[in-house]
């Protein structure tokens, strides 16, 4: 379905939306696992953000109402879960443990959906990478601001996995080594994740709501899903190195470091890095080694 990306305006208030929804979850599942101790307060009811952006007239004049409906849906049950939830918590009665499984798993997917709507939003813009379909290398520092700021005002964490394809130079169906690579990092990857690729048989990983435990995980699950896939004749491996962000990172020249410490350890098969943090100078004076 066709989605006018002409006028943004009516993209801007999604991140609100992922925020208060979110921290609505938080809320909900404090009083879910300390009713008796956590009093849920009589005004305490469902976020009215997404309502509101839908009742916009940017949204009504932009988007396709086919693109949206199966997310009011969503939202619609989601809300009917919860309000039964809220309304035994207000009653001093812990809900079951289907409800609560069942109103987890529909805002779950409700925040994928607004993720996904909001990255639909920037590839429809940017458009994707020929070779691989993922994002575009140029929209990376457009892409990880936004992650920065949101970082900075909520403390959302998020994690970068910088992925090399070991012995790249060594295959001579590079394209092909390529795209089964990225088969494996799609697959890995959840809805709201992002992928690029750089080049020379390097790619981006920008984790969402990850940690450095996460961003292993990650990794791990594409190493082995590469290890079982009946098409990797050549037995490619991958090698990576993880970061984890913090307010004040310059994106250009963490991701810079995080590919000179790849190259440290370029004949080494299948590592798995950890990004160390240190100064401009200690960074010079250890390359001069």
């Amino acid at each position: 379905m066709v989605i006018d990306y002409n006028e943004k305006n009516a993209f801007k208030g999604l991140a609100s939306i992922l925020e208060d929804y979110t921290e609505w979850f938080g809320q909900i599942a404090l009083y879910v696992a300390y009713s008796g101790e956590e009093h849920i307060p009589p005004s305490f009811t469902v976020p009215r953000s997404f309502v509101d952006w839908l009742e916009s007239d940017d949204v009504k004049n932009e988007i396709n109402p086919s693109v949206i409906k199966p997310i009011v849906d969503m939202h619609g049950a989601m809300r009917g879960v919860a309000l039964e939830i809220i309304e035994n918590l207000k009653n001093n009665k812990k809900p079951t443990h289907q409800n609560f499984v069942e109103f987890k798993n529909l805002q779950t997917s409700f925040l994928a959906s607004i993720r996904r709507l909001e990255k639909d939003n920037g590839m429809q813009v940017n458009g994707t990478d020929d070779l691989t379909g993922l994002r575009p290398a140029e929209s990376i520092k457009a892409d990880l601001d936004k992650e920065m700021e949101r970082l900075s005002r909520n403390g959302n964490p998020f994690a970068l996995v910088v992925v090399r394809i070991d012995s790249f130079q060594e295959f001579s169906d590079q394209q092909g080594t390529i795209k089964i690579v990225v088969e494996n990092i799609k697959k890995s990857m959840r809805p709201f994740d992002d992928a690029y690729y750089l080049d020379h048989g390097e790619f981006l990983l920008s984790l969402k709501h990850a940690d450095m435990v996460g961003a292993e995980a990650a990794v791990n699950r594409i190493q082995h899903m590469l290890q079982g896939d009946k098409s990797n004749v050549e037995k490619i491996t991958i090698s990576c190195c993880m970061s984890e962000p913090v307010t004040g990172d310059q994106i250009t020249d963490l991701l810079e470091n995080m590919q000179d410490d790849l190259k440290d350890h370029k004949t080494d098969q299948e590592a798995i890095l950890k990004f160390l943090d240190i100064s401009p100078l200690e960074r010079f004076l250890g390359s001069q080694k």
